[in-house]
């Protein structure tokens, strides 16, 4: 496809005091050009298959077989109580696109020109607990639409369900038990504006959140039943005459079937199957799985979709049986939402802080592009320069080539969360370390596994140790340094290289978060840990040069320079950031820097040592210390991984929403 990937190029100027100007060009930018802006938490599907529409605060129309963007929507701006745009539908002729926000509007926006052809509001106007000023009109949680009956629903944020006629605008009244304090601003300490008229408004005083979650919203096939499902339970509505027909103790998300007769409420500890017209609990479809996001059906009410809590992917459910049929990876538990494309062939899905994605249902396969779908952790140059791997929260591993910046292959699992990416050493091999205590050696080009290591499995763990993590790796005299996160502590695996035989696993930090980095001999190690301890060891995790405490706690990153002589770590000493830059063999403090945002990801030296480049999840993303002076790359932000290539003229940076940026010096 020729959209696949979306190539850039541009320049950057950095100064630098003692160096003069030096440039920094960016050569490629590896993402996905089709629904590329695509980012948000509601999503809809036009009911004739052409229209996807992605909401944020501002919402945006998308040409579902192109990717190509049609329409770019005010939406609902940021306010109080934060969220935007909350709820997304298309009426059944896909002519009309309904928005709800937690501005209290509800928005009926024209598909074609984009143009709003009508705005509801819910006449409520809201005071903060504690506070005797008003916020402004009460927010809207969700929102559902009845074709049949013409019928918009929305939940406020005092809980209770307003509904009224799509077609005339008529506000029909209100089903559900409103929470919040109905309140007399006629009471002297009200400070109303004297150009706020409230004598047409119900006056609520709220919290900003509610410790339990507003209900979801879901009509029935008939138009007539409404489901609002919340953290505990599901109430059934008729919302003609709006009266409560059921009440069921399943709570979480929740989907009707197309047929009409099942309800399906889904949360942390598995999915339940209910009758629609009696209430009655008919079975569970998994009690063992962790189900985590909302719930959709196929069209035609075969499958099933849910997320998952622990990041292995969409999991599509055969509902006749309750068995899993196939899982999708996507790689993140922060699922916003899954709706199917009329005709059942794809699922499009939005994934917190990244776009939108579509995937073949029958295949598995991501269309619409190459690049990863959720955030870039890990970075690494292979095959002495001539490959990029990129590891990413989206449970995938890819090999890029550094001539032409194309995919060359890609390797994904179900289960792989991405937590360590090593360039073997002499070696077309790379190692990929997971969350669960896998280490992979993938053959380049081709990422084909070749071996499979087995990591915090032996006796020196705890016996039900569920948290087993590879944090990093060292090669050395043919013996292999394992960093592991296991039982919330920092550990050593030292494996015989020739025999693949693990020799010994020793403790090396009392708590987690381990951190790993090395010499370009890999003779000198550095470990890190959360509590801000440093350890420095030379050819052996038992021959220790040095251990000692960094100005602060929380150690996001470690890097130690080529020659082995300085070591730079980053951490947080309360609101502040530190980054400080070590001699290895004193321990002493050579400089700290106080780089800006949001916080530090990783930290690189440039082969020759000159250069220590430094990712930030904030704006600005990267920064650059050179010559003494600390200097950052304008137009960056959410760098979560980096790379130098080994001729130190090339710096690969890994974003938050899933793209790859590549950078050259010219000076």
């Amino acid at each position: 496809m020729p959209y696949r990937i979306l190539l850039t190029v541009c320049t950057v100027i950095l100064l630098f005091a003692e160096c003069g100007q030096a440039e920094l060009r960016q050569v490629a930018q590896l993402k996905n050009k089709a629904f590329d802006g695509s980012n948000g938490h509601q999503l809809a599907c036009s009911p004739d298959g052409k229209l996807i529409a992605v909401g944020s605060y501002g919402i945006g129309i998308w040409n579902a077989q192109t990717g190509t963007r049609l329409q770019r929507l005010k939406g609902h701006p940021k306010t109080l109580s934060e969220g935007g745009v909350t709820g997304l539908v298309f009426t059944e002729d896909s002519r009309t696109l309904i928005s709800c926000g937690h501005d209290g509007a509800i928005r009926f926006w024209d598909t074609s020109t984009g143009k709003l052809t009508r705005e509801l509001t819910t006449n409520v106007i809201w005071f903060l607990k504690g506070n005797d000023f008003p916020c402004g009109p009460m927010p809207l949680h969700a929102l559902a639409y009845s074709a049949p009956h013409q019928i918009v629903a929305a939940v406020g944020h005092d809980w209770s369900i307003r509904l009224w006629n799509s077609r005339t605008g008529e506000y029909l009244g209100t089903v559900g038990e409103p929470r919040g304090e109905r309140i007399d601003v006629k009471q002297p300490g009200f400070k109303i504006p004297d150009d706020l008229d409230l004598s047409r408004y119900e006056v609520v005083r709220m919290p900003v959140f509610y410790q339990d979650r507003h209900p979801n919203l879901c009509f029935a096939p008939d138009g007539r039943t409404l489901a609002a499902t919340d953290s505990d339970q599901t109430c059934f509505w008729d919302a003609v005459n709006r009266k409560q027909q059921l009440k069921i103790p399943g709570g979480g998300a929740g989907q009707f079937s197309p047929d009409g007769r099942w309800y399906v409420t889904g949360n942390y500890d598995g999915m339940i199957v209910w009758n629609a017209q009696t209430g009655e609990k008919v079975r569970e479809i998994s009690n063992a799985t962790k189900v985590y996001g909302p719930l959709q059906f196929s069209p035609d009410g075969g499958l099933l979709v849910s997320g998952s809590a622990d990041s292995s992917g969409l999991r599509i459910w055969d509902f006749t049986t309750g068995t899993l049929k196939k899982t999708i990876p996507y790689g993140s538990p922060a699922l916003d939402a899954i709706r199917f494309t009329p005709d059942g062939k794809r699922i499009a899905v939005t994934v917190r802080l990244s776009q939108v994605h579509l995937f073949d249902l029958a295949s598995g396969q991501k269309l619409f592009g190459d690049a990863h779908t959720a955030t870039v952790d890990h970075l690494t140059f292979a095959a002495n320069g001539r490959f990029l791997i990129s590891g990413g929260a989206d449970a995938a591993v890819k090999a890029w080539d550094t001539q032409t910046w194309k995919l060359r292959s890609s390797f994904t699992r179900p289960e792989l969360y991405v937590s360590a990416l090593y360039s073997f050493p002499d070696t077309d091999r790379v190692f990929v370390g997971d969350r669960r205590g896998n280490s992979r050696l993938l053959q380049l080009p081709s990422l084909k596994p070749e071996l499979t290591l087995l990591h915090g499995n032996n006796k020196s763990y705890q016996k039900d140790s569920s948290y087993k993590t590879v944090a990093g790796y060292a090669f050395s005299d043919q013996r292999l340094f394992v960093g592991m996160d296991v039982d919330q502590a920092g550990w050593i695996e030292t494996w015989d290289w020739k025999t693949r035989t693990r020799i010994s696993t020793q403790k090396q930090h009392a708590t987690y978060h381990l951190r790993m980095a090395a010499s370009r001999d890999q003779s000198i190690v550095a470990t890190t840990d959360y509590g801000g301890n440093v350890v420095i060891w030379e050819n052996s995790p038992l021959q220790r040069i040095g251990q000692f405490q960094i100005d602060g706690k929380h150690t996001s990153a470690v890097a130690v320079r080529p020659d082995g002589k300085q070591i730079a770590t980053c951490g947080r000493s309360g609101p502040d950031l530190n980054l400080q830059i070590w001699k290895t063999h004193s321990q002493k403090e050579i400089t700290r820097l106080r780089p800006g945002g949001s916080g530090i990801t990783a930290m690189a030296w440039s082969p020759d040592g000159s250069t220590l480049a430094i990712a930030s999840m904030g704006s600005p993303g990267l920064y650059l210390y050179r010559s003494g002076q600390l200097s950052s790359v304008d137009g960056t932000r959410g760098c979560h991984s980096l790379a130098f290539s080994p001729d130190g003229q090339r710096i690969a940076t890994g974003l938050e929403d899933g793209s790859i940026e590549v950078w050259e010096f010219a000076e």
